[in-house]
């Protein structure tokens, strides 16, 4: 590979699709399911193979994050392949061979070159390539955990009804067991993508308590909640130490007004707005890092996206992030059979055209409006 450099760019010259790049997520991330499953990546992105790597409820997290599964998902970033990665879901792997969209995927020159980058799990492959099995000595850096299905909402778009995990049967306590034995290197730690927290009994246990001998490295926490049971009371009753570390707020909203908030998540709306003006205050008072927004967009509530991004401005937003209707197996328009009349975002809605004329009228568009960024996508 070739790479000259001018005053403000960087032209890679002649990649070849199996020259070594590297993606932090097999090298650095775990994600650990509901069902205790450890994934390689979101699933939808990992293709010819299963995406778990094991199982948290047989196996410890020292023992999956270097068996042969890992090992080989890792090889084929090591031998430039991607033969494992669905390069139609993941737009990091699809865009691997343009210099300005490369976030997660990096070639050898870049990570030697970047101290941040070489001082990573990247290093047992660039000390030595030759003898590179795909086994790291490092743990891993990043912990998403999606682990507990427990909500106070029954959104149509994620499930029929309300869940509420039993953890009388110690299931996530063993989970937790096995994932102690990587957790004193993880430094970013995502919670959870699969309920919300403040509506789990053992998460409310396990933050009130929080284990900071499991976590002497953490700097960082993207806190996952619908915002419902944010509280003053239940944020204070968060052990100090993990409210000392940078919190981004990641909201999931989906919509600006009471009757369609009804409609779409069936909360109190009026209690979501005065959570959210709680957890601007925390921004305010720099007790949390940012705030970004979330909205699944569909029949039912696209034409609440200009509002959407209007209210990611007032609460000072760094981000949010504007996603179309999943056809989750779990969700109730799946199981109801009314997936095809709200995903708007299809062609094939009869609906689309109008959808599109609101986005074209209100400039909706991904990128950067004023301070914050848009992440918008069909």
């Amino acid at each position: 590979m070739d790479i000259s450099i001018t005053e403000d760019e960087v032209n890679v010259v002649n990649v070849l699709n199996n020259e070594p790049m590297l993606c932090k997520v097999p090298f650095n991330q775990i994600l650990v399911t509901p069902n205790a499953d450890v994934y390689l990546c979101c699933g939808s992105h990992i293709i010819n193979m299963p995406p778990s790597a094991g199982n948290l409820l047989r196996k410890s997290g020292r023992e999956i994050w270097n068996n042969e599964i890992y090992k080989k998902f890792r090889m084929s970033f090591a031998d430039g392949s991607f033969r494992y990665c669905n390069t139609k879901t993941c737009s990091a792997a699809a865009k691997r061979h343009d210099p300005s969209s490369r976030f997660m995927i990096h070639t050898v020159s870049e990570i030697e070159n970047d101290e941040t980058l070489r001082d990573s799990n990247f290093q047992d492959y660039i000390d030595a390539p030759e003898s590179f099995d795909g086994s790291l000595r490092g743990m891993p850096t990043r912990l998403y955990l999606g682990m507990d299905n427990s909500c106070n909402l029954k959104c149509p778009s994620c499930r029929e009804k309300l869940i509420i995990e039993d953890h009388r049967n110690g299931r996530l306590d063993k989970l937790y067991e096995n994932l102690r034995s990587i957790t004193k290197a993880v430094e970013y730690l995502e919670i959870d993508g699969a309920g919300d927290v403040f509506a789990s009994s053992w998460y409310q246990r396990f933050l009130k308590n929080f284990p900071t001998e499991d976590f002497p490295n953490l700097k960082e926490i993207g806190f996952r909640s619908n915002g419902l049971l944010w509280t003053k009371k239940n944020w204070y009753r968060i052990h100090p130490y993990f409210r000392s570390k940078m919190i981004n707020a990641l909201i999931s909203v989906d919509a600006t007004t009471e009757e369609t908030y009804k409609k779409v998540r069936g909360g109190c709306f009026h209690s979501l707005m005065e959570n959210l003006d709680f957890i601007h205050y925390l921004l305010k008072n720099k007790e949390i890092n940012c705030i970004n927004l979330i909205m699944v967009y569909r029949k039912s509530n696209y034409k609440e996206i200009p509002q959407f991004i209007e209210l990611g401005k007032r609460l000072s937003a760094s981000y949010i992030v504007i996603n179309p209707l999943q056809a989750w197996e779990e969700s109730a328009y799946v199981i109801n059979g009314q997936y095809d009349d709200e995903a708007i975002h299809l062609p094939t809605h009869p609906e689309h055209d109008a959808f599109k004329d609101c986005l074209n009228t209100h400039g909706v568009k991904n990128g950067k409006d004023g301070e914050m960024y848009v992440d918008f996508s069909w």
